[in-house]
Order: structure tokens, then sequence, then C-alpha cells
């Protein structure tokens, strides 16, 4: 699922919520070694499963239907080897594992992000609510926490050790889409705005200007080199908090920039008949400069958005989610975000 059609149109932090839908569907399905990828959207199950008596189809009241379906699938399947067995015991050489499994057809499914006619802030607003709908998704980690449990009472801990690390890797990768991204963003952006202080102290108190007359006499890298030295131990509590950004904020785009530039220059839509009868020129000429200017301009989308986007589509919508759930259950004004109406 790319959300590309109308990448460049909507508001910066919409788009860089479209990245991490790219970021979120490749990660999943590149690596699924340590919990499965969910069912994303589109997907298609047989009806046999559906209509299975341990899963007694779709449930009305669950707005997570693509994630809550597969875990209900996926569970199912456990339970229904459990029935299988003789008197539901279970030995530690069980081979009582899940045996539905996610098949990711490689068919880009191109659609668009959310953007209102009414102007920037009400698109901004309607990709609000968009996510608000899409926190409900974290009631999914609670529902297989507690199917855990409910399999640990019943056999006793004797699942094979296979299920049990692909039950809690899919556990933690609702975690972290859910919880830890937001809350490390929230975190960066408190030990930044702790950094203030000290910094206009610093400047205050002559710092910079020290900073710059033994830059003019020794060089800029040796003061830098100098001053840094002279920050201790807390250097390595900086380097924690933000060293990680630069490396992974530059895997991050180059990874975005080649999904982006294989949609714009038609190889994710055209036929390679299509492909073939592109001028060579126009193909040498995207080759470096329309791939250096859509780099950088992903790259800036992400130094410059990405933490209010978290903050904005993440963080805020899933503590609303989380208090709502706790006080309505599952009770949600169901609301269709607004979408780019043709010409």
């Amino acid at each position: 699922m790319l959300l590309l059609r109308n990448l460049f149109s909507c508001p910066g932090p919409t788009r860089v919520s479209g990245y991490a839908t790219i970021l979120f569907e490749l990660a999943g399905l590149a690596n699924q070694f340590f919990g499965t990828h969910f069912s994303y959207s589109a997907y298609s199950l047989s009806l046999s499963l559906a209509s299975h008596h341990l899963v007694s189809g779709w449930d009305r009241d669950v707005i997570a239907e693509d994630h809550h379906m597969f875990c209900k699938c996926y569970f199912a399947s456990i339970r229904d080897t459990i029935e299988a067995s003789d008197n539901k015991k279970f030995s530690s050489g069980s081979t009582a594992a899940p045996q539905v499994e996610l098949r990711p057809v490689y068919l880009p499914a191109i659609s668009y992000l959310v953007e209102s006619s009414d102007g920037w802030l009400a698109s901004v607003h309607a990709r609000f609510q968009q996510a608000r709908r899409h926190s409900q998704g974290i009631a999914e980690l609670s529902y297989v926490l507690l199917q855990y449990v409910h399999l640990l009472r019943e056999t006793g801990w004797k699942l094979p050790l296979r299920t049990h690390a692909s039950i809690l890797g899919i556990a933690a990768k609702m975690g972290t889409v859910h919880i830890v991204n937001q809350v490390q963003a929230l975190a960066l952006v408190i030990a930044s705005v702790m950094l203030i202080p000290g910094a206009v102290s610093w400047v205050c108190n002559g710092g910079l200007a020290a900073l710059l007359s033994v830059a003019s006499s020794v060089g800029y890298t040796q003061a830098i080199w100098a001053a840094l030295g002279g920050l201790g131990g807390l250097l390595k509590y900086l380097l924690a908090i933000f060293g990680p950004i630069p490396p992974m904020g530059l895997l991050m785009t180059m990874t975005t920039t080649l999904v982006v530039m294989d949609v714009l220059e038609g190889r994710l839509s055209q036929t390679p008949a299509e492909r073939r009868s592109q001028k060579k020129s126009e193909a040498a000429e995207s080759s470096w400069r329309s791939r250096a200017e859509l780099f950088f301009k992903i790259q800036n989308d992400y130094f410059s958005m990405a933490h209010f986007t978290l903050l904005a589509y993440g963080l805020l919508p899933v503590s609303l989610a989380a208090w709502s759930l706790l006080r309505r259950g599952h009770k949600f004004e169901y609301i269709v975000a607004a979408k780019p109406t043709a010409a």
C-alpha cells in the first residue's frame, strides 16, 4: 500500500506520514522472522477461514479490522490445533504452532493521502481525524496479550518456543507502531527543550564569543573538538540521545527516495513495453538531477516535520484513543477522511 498519488500537493506533515507507510510496509515484509507482518488495508482470506467456528467472521465493533482479523485468525489456528489434540494436553515437543501466515502479493496499490479541498488547515485536520481512527488499533495490542494469557493458562506454558516468540513478536510490533515511536519523539522534544536554557546561558556568559575567538587563532575544527571535549560525560548522553538520528534519517531517506522515484518514473505502474518506449535522454536526466532533488526534498521533510508528524498524528491520537477505550470501550464515531476530488 503506497499512498503516493497526491504526495506533493498535500501538507508536509501528511506527506511524511505517507513516507512512514512506505517504511512500515517494506520493513514488515522484509523481516518476518521476529513476528509476522499484519494485513493492512487490502487483503484477502478464504471463506472457510472466515467462517471457521473459532473465527465466526468479522467483528462489527472493531475499527482496525485488518489487523484484528489477522490476529483473530492467527490465534484461532492455534486453538484449532489444541482442539485437535487429545484432552488439550501438550508435551514440551508439541507442534502446536499457528497455521495462519500472511503471504504478500508484491503488486503495489498506489492510493491517495488525505487532502481536503478547503485548504491546508482542513487537510491537516482531516489527516488528524484519520490518525485518530487508526489509533483505535492500539486495542489490538491488549487483544493479542489477552489471547496469549488465555493460551498460557490452557496449555500450562507448553506451547512451542516458536509460538511464544511469534506471539511476542506481534505484540512488540504493535507496541512499536502505536507507543514506542510516539514516546521516543516526545522524549527527543523534551531533551531538546531541556538543553535550551543551558545553551542560552552559555551564549550569554560569553561561551560563544570565546569559542569564536579560539577558532580564529587555532582553527574552527580544533576549537569545536576542544569544546566537545570540555563537555566530558555529557557528550556520551548527547550522542546516545541524538546520535542515531543522522544515520537512521539517511537510511530512511534513501529507502523512501527509491520507492517514490520508482513510482514517478513509472516502474510500478507502467508495462515493460511502456518503459522501453521512454527516451534514453529522459532516463539519463532523471537518473541524477531528479533523484538528487527528490532526495534532498525528502530529507528536508524528515528533518523538519517528522517529530511534528509523530506527535500530531501519533502521540496525541493514540493518547485520545487509549483514554476513549478505557472510558467507552469500542464505541467510536467512524469519520471517513477527505480525499482529493477530480478536477
